[in-house]
């Protein structure tokens, strides 16, 4: 029996604990293990982030092993389970006690997430030098790129991060500020409307108590990110173990699992949470929608070495305390310095119909006026689709070209082994024997070419074919900013580049600016080609609007660097199967048959039509995204991300005159119905000396293109009557919109919460205060 089959005997949670590590390792010096260990590294980067080796000596960092290890390096991970908690009234003492021991034996630090990226490496450069090796045996090319991480190479490791939301933090430490106004005020569900969530929240988020919109009733979380989902399972009953008596950790009896008794709920592991996992196979790295995640994350200086076109920012714009948090120190209390606000937010996301709306507006068919709609979206339009079709017949006639050329040397091959010059190179041959290989293969080469006509019959449609998925794929890639793959519009505009799309090298080295020097007004409206410009990328789409870059000279790049946060999500859910996808097609059609008859019968008689309009919305099977982000400060990160960039309709700022884009197609959201951001028809009043409503006037109004209009708004009326000013440039509502001015939104925030995380010393030092 091996060492660690009897210690998992003996403790049933042995695999789970964190390795022992010496409390300070001696500083690395020897040159060749530094350089070794940075080779190493830098197989693993397509992750966006590289540690430095050795560790960067400064006041000016953190300590990687003080800080907890999903903040900044982010945990590599295949399984993922959240366990929220609820700390019992009058148990703060034992809670404090018991994470003496969570901090001792499970607590993962930066510094191990370190280690484990090491691990990780060395096995990955195993494999590459095996296959290397099988490659030189067989005389085969072999490309290290392509080497890849299989079930079966995982290193086992589970690692363990513990966070706490405001309600939380009293329990523990009183009624302290963190020195994060956002944070320190309220919990998330306070902010649900202010955040854009316009859906119900789900449990665990919300319930039916009578306190829900007051808390979340969430005190704290523990994540735990593990190589299999047994790391998972085996983790959370010894979480089970280690906190059950102080903490309320299972669901009330209205929602257990049909069949399922609340004492039973409660006997078995953890059941208040949410849990995710890495997609399969080819699907690795990609959220549900199919596009590469993660490419967009900071560097951290001087604790990590940026890529190409990363942004690097400093330390405190993501831990507190250090240089680069944008709150005063002085406003830090020192438990804080080393912490870090965590977001959680589960994210649904309507995969079918996302997929079914791109594939419906985004295809390549032609209207009534013979364009196609790939031309209406396009960059170049017209000329670009007919040098797109000539480029695709070219390469499906290569495609020909090589099935032909391969056929031939097959049959060639196998006709000669069947003759003395087939074992012959053709420097042995006779000229007998060269006469015989000439003639086997002129009458090879007639016998397959008459197979040529089949195949271009065969591929016939298949230019139109490859034309309509590049359209319908470009149309999604615009929602987003980059390819499914991962690369980015600006350097591939056309068509896609998976080459480009995960080369971590490349994949994020861009700029939203015109390259070649167009500037014409066919290209960026007449503007230099120094100005912000959509010909490539439109100003709205995702990642433009939640990792802008030069926006220069409308908004500093410090101000961008002080607004990032790291993600560190995972998809949730099952994948979309066939069956699925066809049994929504067949209810979105029902749906729609509905909504047709309702409003034909409301045209002719609306009396009888009366009531609710009926909604073509299918639900799905649940999946998504479990959004997590780090950041200092929640209205420098998250909250400016979401509020200031993603679902404010004028950002990016591209010019003096606020120019509306629209809100992110991803993460953003329609207004709320009836609110002052639904576009209102008002018709132009005089208001009579009585006070009474007169008539409309007969002047129109008189107003221009970009012309600023002021308008003044009165609500309420009696003492409680407020008047606004409305200031803004006028903007010319087009007759014809533009077929994707109204884009549908496909991911609903079913809830979420704000944690602090503490530093790794400011967890010992709560658990000791217990037994002082």
């Amino acid at each position: 029996m091996s060492q660690d089959q009897n210690e998992s005997q003996l403790d049933p949670c042995a695999s789970v604990k964190k390795r022992a590590v010496a409390n300070s390792k001696p500083p690395l010096t020897d040159s060749l293990e530094i350089a070794e260990k940075q080779r190493l590294l830098k197989l693993i980067r397509s992750r966006g982030q590289i540690p430095k080796v050795p560790e960067c000596d400064g006041f000016h960092i953190p300590r990687l092993k003080d800080i907890q290890g999903d903040v900044i390096l982010r945990f590599p991970k295949k399984n993922q389970r959240f366990l929220f908690f609820r700390i019992k009234d009058k148990k703060e003492a034992d809670f404090k006690k018991q994470l003496a021991e969570f901090n001792r034996d499970y607590a993962t630090s930066a510094e191990q997430v370190k280690d484990n990226m090491l691990e990780i490496a060395v096995a990955k450069d195993k494999k590459i030098e095996n296959k290397r090796y099988e490659a030189t045996v067989e005389k085969k090319p072999f490309d290290s790129s392509k080497v890849k991480m299989e079930d079966k190479d995982l290193i086992p490791f589970t690692q363990h991060l513990i966070g706490f939301s405001k309600a939380g933090l009293k329990k523990l430490v009183g009624d302290v500020k963190t020195g994060d106004d956002k944070f320190d005020e309220h919990c998330m569900l306070k902010d649900k409307a202010y955040l854009g969530d316009q859906s119900q929240w789900r449990f665990p988020f919300a319930s039916g108590e009578k306190d829900a919109q007051i808390s979340t009733n969430i005190d704290g979380v523990i994540s735990i990110a593990s190589s299999s989902i047994d790391g998972c399972n085996t983790s959370s009953k010894c979480m089970k173990k280690l906190f059950g008596d102080c903490c309320e950790t299972t669901v009330k009896s209205a929602d257990t699992e049909p069949g399922e008794t609340e004492e039973k709920a409660k006997e078995e592991e953890w059941k208040w949470m949410v849990e995710g996992k890495v997609r399969p196979k080819e699907h690795t790295g990609h959220e549900h929608f199919g596009f590469l995640d993660g490419i967009s994350q900071p560097s951290i200086r001087d604790i990590e070495h940026p890529l190409p076109g990363q942004t690097v920012v400093d330390a405190g714009v993501i831990v507190m305390g250090y240089p680069g948090d944008p709150v005063p120190k002085s406003k830090r209390p020192d438990w804080a310095i080393g912490g870090t606000m965590m977001v959680l937010r589960k994210l649904q996301q309507d995969v079918i119909a996302f997929d079914d709306y791109c594939e419906r507006n985004g295809n390549n068919e032609k209207d009534e006026k013979d364009n196609s709609q790939l031309e209406k979206f396009i960059p170049g339009g017209k000329d670009t689709v007919t040098e797109l079709k000539r480029r695709i017949g070219d390469e499906i006639k290569r495609e020909i070209d090589i099935d032909i050329d391969t056929a031939i040397k097959e049959k060639v091959t196998e006709k000669l082994s069947a003759t003395t010059a087939g074992k012959k190179s053709p420097d042995e041959m006779s000229d007998a024997e060269k006469k015989i290989k000439d003639d086997i293969e002129k009458e090879v080469t007639q016998e397959v070419e008459k197979t040529r006509a089949k195949k271009k019959e065969d591929k016939a449609g298949e230019e139109d074919k490859r034309l309509n998925k590049l359209a319908v794929d470009l149309f999604a890639a615009r929602f987003v900013g980059r390819w499914k793959s991962g690369a980015p519009l600006p350097l591939a505009p056309f068509r896609d580049n998976p080459d480009l799309g995960k080369d971590p090298k490349r994949n994020n080295d861009f700029e939203y600016s015109l390259r070649g020097g167009a500037d014409d007004a066919s290209t960026n409206n007449g503007k230099s080609a120094n100005d912000p410009s959509e010909y490539y990328c439109p100003f709205a789409a995702h990642t433009r609007k939640m990792a802008p870059r030069n926006l220069g000279p409308f908004v500093s790049r410090q101000f961008l660097n002080a607004s990032v946060i790291i993600r560190s999500g995972i998809p949730y859910g099952p994948e979309v199967e066939d069956p699925e996808r066809t049994e929504w097609k067949v209810k979105k059609n029902a749906a729609k048959d509905a909504v047709k008859a309702w409003k034909e019968k409301a045209k002719a008689d609306g009396v009888q039509a009366a009531g609710e309009e009926p909604t073509d919305y299918v639900p799905e099977n649940d999946r998504g995204l479990l959004f997590v982000c780090y950041s200092s400060d929640l209205n420098s990160g998250f909250v400016r991300q979401t509020t200031g960039f993603g679902n404010n309709d004028f950002f990016p700022i591209t010019s003096l005159n606020p120019t509306k884009h629209g809100q992110d197609p991803i993460i953003g959201g329609p207004p709320a119905k009836k609110s002052p951001q639904v576009p209102m028809e008002v018709e132009p009043k005089t208001i009579g000396t009585n006070g009474q409503v007169g008539i409309q006037p007969t002047t129109p109004y008189t107003v221009s293109k970009d012309q600023q209009v002021n308008y003044r708004v009165k609500v309420g009326k009696g003492e409680t009557e407020k008047e606004f000013e409305v200031s803004g440039f006028a903007r010319e509502v087009p007759k014809n919109p533009p077929f994707d001015a109204d884009n549908p939104f496909f991911v609903t925030s079913r809830g979420g919460e704000y944690f602090f995380v503490p530093s790794i010393p400011t967890l010992e030092a709560w658990a000791s205060s217990a037994t002082a």
